[in-house]
């Protein structure tokens, strides 16, 4: 007997809530073959895509629930949010004011309508709209922790605080909800109170793999990665399917045989994925670390090669909208532009910016910094881009022309100032704190006319070396897209090479340069130039970066946790001609 559709959605409906989204959409499309012009099929099913990154296919099945129910208020603000992740903002407004004209009372076109105004810094209006969907409906998890980002955005963090622990204490189950209040506790309590938060949560839910791989991935995010590995075995005993945990396994330890226990157990896990799965792009980064770490580099590229074949198709990126950005921005922050503006930033001396491409040895760079006592180490912070974007009224990379345009000299100084607003209490109080953001290098003349005094450090690393340590690291954001893949990683490459050329042409002597290879391979002499530069005092101590207790959370959390070596320095030599074409698209940069 075939599955009525109500089955088949309850189906679908036990996957989703397992966080199993692959599995449920082939339950929605059965669903939609026995009733196809079903509402609230294609409502699901846009969902589902959405929450599998597939926002494309999202917007198309929710424009079918518009056009199957034309007066929908939910079919448009599905259509909304599927615009919102296209990055279609002005379509999204409109989709999401529609379903407001139809249904004031729209769930989902207030909370779209919130979230869109968030991304516009228009902070108060976000939180009128949430708090009218949250008095509407009142145990929806998802909504406090909205109500938290705007807090955050605004920089009040007990109503952070509290918006986060009310969706943690709604819902247990929600994820981001415990995350985000663990962060929020750190943030305002420290580590001591984050770790409260953790150990509570594995109290509570015992049997919680996710408990546990959360309270491992703050262990080794702080350094304690012994302790990290106890709870992500667990996490593994626990549910073989968290996915996750296996990946921070293997990014927390040191491989030293192929018959290691943690190998042969994430070999067995990653065999018994679907080819082609998002499940498998996880464990095909993690076996590609551990067979790298015992020298089977082959297999390990062809592990890694697998992991970012199946990652990329699902990320927003465009590399010609890159082309048209990097180009706008080269054209707006011309010679005439900077002297215009220059002389009224914030006079603010504490900050210290640290650019340059990701994994290029930013984090190394801050660690080193962040182990003299005037320095604090404030992380990857986009407080630049956000508070540039909120007081001028456009972003300062994606819409250059338009914010070269509404720039005056009184924004300079407001934007310095809500970004050093923006800060938590421990760089606040610090007589200097780093910012480590490596697209910022995107914003170098900006940052110099914001804070004239700051102190601006831009890492170089070797091309091959950088873009094989990006291939390898299996990033997340949309932005950062372009690692997925050999040819793209290498024409972005050439465009931050380009806009480095220009701002050294437009600014010189205005920001200091260190070679990641120098760093390594001499670094007292290489430290005591940055020290000098940066107007602090140096000791012997500032190289001991093993023992930093520092939170990292960047694909550098386990390396920074050893003392300084040069065993990254001409790492593409290890992976013959399989990173060839990588080298002949870094081949054709035409500059110094």
């Amino acid at each position: 007997m075939k599955p009525t559709t109500a089955q088949l959605l309850r189906d679908a409906a036990i996957a989703r809530r397992a966080g199993r989204h692959e599995d449920a959409l082939p339950f929605i499309e059965q669903a939609l073959e026995l009733d196809p012009k079903a509402t609230r099929l294609w409502l699901e099913k846009s969902e589902t895509l959405r929450q599998l990154d597939r926002p494309q296919e999202a917007r198309q099945a929710a424009h079918k629930a518009s056009v199957l129910s034309p007066t929908s208020a939910d079919a448009l603000a599905a259509l909304g949010m599927a615009f919102l992740d296209l990055r279609k903002i002005n379509d999204a407004e409109r989709a999401f004011e529609r379903a407001l004209q139809f249904d004031r009372r729209c769930l989902g076109a207030l909370e779209g309508l919130g979230r869109l105004r968030l991304r516009q810094q228009r902070l108060e209006e976000a939180a009128t709209l949430v708090s009218s969907a949250l008095r509407i409906s009142p145990s929806e998890s998802h909504l406090y922790v909205l109500l938290g980002d705007i807090f955050e955005a605004k920089a009040n963090w007990a109503g952070m605080v509290e918006a986060y622990r009310h969706a943690r204490d709604v819902d247990a189950t929600n994820t981001e909800a415990l995350e985000k209040f663990v962060a929020a506790k750190q943030k305002v309590g420290g580590l001591d109170a984050a770790r409260e938060v953790l150990e509570e949560a594995v109290s509570r839910m015992p049997d919680s793999a996710y408990a546990r791989v959360l309270l491992g991935r703050f262990l080794s995010d702080h350094g304690m990665l012994e302790e990290a590995v106890v709870h992500l075995r667990r996490a593994i005993s626990l549910d073989q399917e968290t996915f996750g945990a296996y990946h921070l396994l293997a990014t927390s330890k040191k491989f030293r045989s192929s018959d290691d226990e943690d190998l042969l157990a994430i070999k067995a896990a990653y065999e018994l994925t679907k080819p082609g799965a998002h499940s498998r792009a996880l464990l095909a980064f993690s076996l590609a670390k551990a067979l790298d770490d015992i020298g089977d580099y082959e297999a390990a590229f062809d592990a890694y090669l697998e992991g970012n074949i199946i990652s990329r198709p699902s990320k927003r990126f465009s590399m010609d909208r890159e082309k048209r950005d990097f180009e706008a921005l080269e054209a707006v922050f011309a010679p005439d532009f900077l002297d215009r503006l220059r002389r009224h930033g914030h006079p603010s001396t504490a900050p210290i910016f640290i650019v340059g491409m990701p994994r290029s040895g930013t984090t190394l760079t801050e660690t080193i910094l962040s182990r003299h006592r005037d320095v604090h180490a404030a992380g990857e912070l986009e407080f630049m881009k956000i508070s540039a974007a909120g007081v001028v009224g456009a972003n300062p990379f994606e819409e250059a022309r338009l914010f070269g345009e509404r720039l005056k000299p009184k924004h300079l100084a407001e934007i310095g100032a809500t970004y050093l607003d923006r800060l938590d209490a421990a760089a606040r109080s610090s007589p200097r704190f780093t910012d480590k953001m490596p697209h910022n290098f995107r914003l170098v003349g900006l940052i110099r006319l914001v804070f004239p005094s700051a102190k601006i450090i831009h890492i170089r690393r070797d091309p091959i070396d950088n873009c094989l340590s990006m291939f390898k690291a299996k990033f997340g954001a949309d932005g950062l897209a372009f690692s997925f893949d050999l040819v793209e990683l290498g024409t972005y490459y050439n465009l931050y090479r380009s806009l480095m050329r220009h701002w050294r042409s437009v600014m010189p002597g205005e920001f200091f340069e260190i070679d990641y290879e120098a760093l390594v391979s001499n670094p007292e002499d290489t430290t005591r130039a940055l020290f000098d530069y940066c107007e602090l005092d140096w000791t012997p101590d500032v190289l001991n970066v093993q023992e930093s207790r520092r939170e990292v959370r960047t694909a550098s959390f386990a390396q920074v946790r050893q003392p300084i070596n040069k065993g990254s320095v001409s790492s593409g030599d290890r992976y013959g001609t399989k990173l060839d074409p990588l080298r002949r698209i870094l081949a054709e940069w035409q500059g110094d």
